[in-house]
């Protein structure tokens, strides 16, 4: 990632800063239903091919929390790529989790961004 300056001026004059991301992003959205944000995505986007992934994966013995205690939750994620970046939709399937927390107080919408860094430590 580079940062650097420029000499565009803000609202109340100060310098912004211009934030140049290398490579890889990537977008998480929670959804109530993959195929049918899949099916309304299509009417709009030329969709080139995407896999869906349930969670935790099969087979895994994977120990989830939520809010601090252990819990079961399961989940399924779906992934677009769409140029440089990776669309992740996540739709919430069993038991409690933060994406059906999401769900209930903002519905459908993006959850997270994720950027590729050089130095993680340094951002």
């Amino acid at each position: 990632m580079v940062v650097s300056k420029t000499e565009r001026k803000s609202g109340g004059g100060k310098e912004m800063a211009c934030i140049e991301f290398k490579n890889y992003m990537h977008i998480g959205v929670v959804v109530y239903n993959i195929e049918d944000t899949l099916a309304r995505m299509r009417r709009v986007f030329s969709l080139d091919g995407y896999r869906i992934n349930p969670f935790p994966p099969e087979g895994e013995q994977v120990q989830l929390m939520y809010h601090g205690k252990k819990t079961f939750f399961s989940a399924r994620f779906c992934f677009l790529q769409m140029g440089d970046t990776e669309l992740e939709l996540i739709e919430p399937v069993e038991g409690e989790s933060v994406w059906k927390d999401f769900l209930r107080e903002n519905g459908e919408g993006i959850h997270h961004i994720a950027f590729q860094v050089d130095d993680a430590d340094e951002v």
